[in-house]
């Protein structure tokens, strides 16, 4: 703590200054904001300072978290004040930083957490993250959000921890006060693999992710300034309140958004044909998917695995199902020229797919030829919403018709 009296001069001034605690969707963190500065005492900066992270209450994460941290700014005396400014560092001294710091000193004081001020630390923190992480967005969608792609090596992070799975808390010392990037991420992941998108249009922003056994938790990156100020009025931005005590011993709670982490599931089937089987026309088998977790079904599904002439062939349902729910695949037409050898219906319990994108979850079939000859047809439905309702997509493209010669 850090001894503060009223000077007398009453003098006041607008400055950048450390700030307290605020609500964060994410991270419930201090953070630094503008504030009005009284003239007093000057502030007695500590050599180093020290961050405790604690997961949420309510959190049922058991993954491994890293947690890294990137100094942005480096923490200035304001000489005559109880307070500090922040001097940005390379790589994150850009014009459009350094506007958007012209931007907060601009900010008044009591601003609620809910309006615009939020959103210019948020929108700081997510311009700070793209130059840390050397990422940039792109269009193309992937199954857990939208990709993103790294253009060069990441920055090194001033310091890293890790929070092993079953561990609650995590205590980060010898920090040098500044204002810091926090970005938490799954253990033994590259940029490249931690890195998503979540959000729609404008509101889309750059998170990272974290991975245990069942669910996949994400986390937006958020600027937390040391030391900080103590527990601020709630909804308050007032940063430089002298009834505050600094601190140089900070404690955050690690927030996430949680979903089932999804996995694969590759159909596999071996055609025998006898050597005087005549099989035309589109043959093929059909399977009905059913994937249960906790009672309910997650995921219900139909997949097709056309003959084609092949002694072999293979569908893949790609990140549809949650990590493991109980899945059972059974053979519901083997085709008109076909019959199902062994077992119809097979079951297993879906596993994530590995780290290299390798395929846990196989079921695998056969079926011999019948001996009848007869042929077949296999059609896959599929229906499009739009706004006048679901639609039907024809599977077999409209054939051009033959122009009527002129008379």
């Amino acid at each position: 703590m850090y001894d503060k009296k009223r000077s007398g001069i009453g003098k006041w001034k607008r400055t950048l200054t450390a700030f307290a605690v605020t609500a964060s969707v994410i991270l419930a963190l201090p953070a630094w904001s503008v504030g009005r500065a009284e003239a007093s005492p000057e502030l007695v900066r500590p050599e180093s300072c020290s961050l405790t992270i604690k997961r949420a209450s309510d959190s049922t994460a058991q993954a491994d978290i890293v947690v890294d941290l990137y100094k942005v700014a480096n923490a200035e005396d304001l000489p005559g004040y109880d307070a500090y400014t922040l001097a940005l560092n390379a790589p994150y001294d850009t014009p459009e930083l350094a506007a958007s710091l012209e931007a907060a000193k601009e900010q008044e004081n009591g601003a609620s957490v809910s309006d615009g001020g939020n959103a210019l630390y948020r929108t700081m923190a997510q311009d700070v993250a793209k130059i840390a992480l050397a990422v940039e967005e792109k269009e193309e969608t992937k199954e857990d959000g939208t990709k993103v792609t790294v253009k060069g090596p990441a920055q090194e992070p001033s310091r890293t921890a890790t929070m092993n799975s079953g561990e609650n808390t995590l205590k980060i010392p010898g920090i040098d006060p500044g204002m810091y990037l926090v970005v938490a991420h799954g253990s033994g992941m590259n940029v490249a693999q931690y890195t998503t998108q979540v959000g729609e249009g404008t509101d889309k922003q750059l998170a990272t992710m974290a991975y245990s056994d069942e669910y996949v938790y994400t986390y937006l990156p958020e600027l937390i300034a040391l030391p900080s100020r103590g527990s601020a009025p709630a909804g308050s931005f007032n940063t430089a309140d002298n009834d505050l005590e600094w601190s140089s011993d900070v404690t955050a709670t690690l927030k996430s958004e949680q979903a089932s982490r999804l996995t694969s599931l590759q159909i596999g089937k071996t055609f025998t044909v006898s050597k005087d089987a005549v099989i035309a026309g589109g043959d093929g088998c059909v399977f009905q998917i059913e994937a249960t977790l906790n009672d309910e079904i997650v995921y219900s599904n139909v997949a097709a695995i056309p003959y084609e002439g092949r002694a072999t062939g293979s569908v893949t349902l790609s990140k549809v199902i949650p990590v493991g729910a109980e899945v059972t695949v059974t053979e519901v037409y083997s085709g008109a020229a076909f019959t199902v050898s062994g077992e119809e219906v097979k079951s297993i319990v879906a596993e994530a797919d590995r780290e290299d994108g390798t395929i846990e979850n196989n079921v695998f079939f056969t079926n011999n030829s019948n001996g009848i000859g007869t042929s077949g047809d296999i059609v896959t439905n599929s229906f499009t919403h739009g706004a006048d309702g679901w639609t039907w997509n024809d599977p077999k493209p409209a054939q051009a018709q033959p122009e009527t010669p002129e008379q």
